[in-house]
């Protein structure tokens, strides 16, 4: 796990002031199946099924890093692309790696390659995770934005 913190300088009059600025977590992308995403799954559309598979469980020391709460919302960001989640803390996950349930949003940040195997790599996907403003977005909405790309 590496953690990136920015650090800048600012003078201001005679003082220089420092200021530290979060650059987000470095951390290893697990996704997989969940209870909630499993009860749900015929009924993708739902508000449900939304609230199962829109979320990221991240370790409570992670969270502390990061200065989220419970709730708050996460950009999530790997090579293949980024989505925003609901954070959920979950202290039987280690720290570094974020638990993202299989699903439309897993699916915004997985490797599309499957290698000949018909079945993407689900797991130890190198990612930032950093704190944000931004909408989740609800299912029909995040599957529009994948058709108009």
């Amino acid at each position: 796990m590496i953690r990136h913190v920015f650090i800048a300088r600012f003078i201001t009059g005679h003082c220089i002031s420092q200021v530290v600025v979060n650059m987000g977590l470095k951390a290893n992308v697990v996704t997989g199946r969940s209870l909630g995403q499993g009860s749900y799954v015929d009924d993708k559309l739902s508000k449900e099924y939304f609230e199962a598979v829109s979320i990221c469980e991240v370790n409570p020391e992670d969270c502390e890093y990061l200065s989220i709460e419970e709730g708050d919302r996460v950009k999530i960001t790997t090579e293949f692309g980024s989505v925003v989640l609901s954070v959920k803390k979950n202290k039987d996950i280690p720290s570094g790696v974020v638990f993202v349930p299989m699903g439309p949003y897993a699916n915004q940040i997985i490797d599309p390659e499957t290698t000949g195997t018909g079945m993407p790599q689900f797991k130890g996907i190198d990612a930032t995770i950093e704190k944000t403003d931004e909408k989740v977005l609800e299912v029909n909405e995040l599957i529009e934005n994948v058709i108009s790309r």
